[in-house]
């Protein structure tokens, strides 16, 4: 709360990179973030290493992640940050 009061006091928008289980464990702070006009990226379900994930793994933490932060913001989710930058040239990654 103080980072957005901070955030607020100058007048600066921000793209938050969040867990989906932090947006579950944390509606509150995740509602307020989102409504009062920062982005809420997703950076997977559970910060994994995606890339040694098999495919049902990496789908929980690509597309459901950002099915359930796009539920708790009720915004899109339009970014995703990969843990550890790992997966970047995995061709599995890039098409989930």
């Amino acid at each position: 709360p103080q980072v957005l009061t901070n955030l607020d006091a100058y007048g600066y928008k921000e793209t938050f990179f969040m867990l989906a289980k932090q947006t579950m464990a944390l509606p509150t702070i995740t509602k307020s973030i989102a409504d009062k006009g920062h982005d809420i990226a997703s950076h997977s379900f559970t910060h994994p290493q995606i890339p040694k994930l098999g495919p049902q793994a990496r789908r929980k933490e690509i597309v459901e992640a950002k099915a359930v932060i796009e539920k708790q913001t009720g915004k899109p989710v339009k970014l995703f940050r990969l843990p550890y930058g790992a997966g970047v040239g995995v061709t599995s990654v890039r098409q989930d």
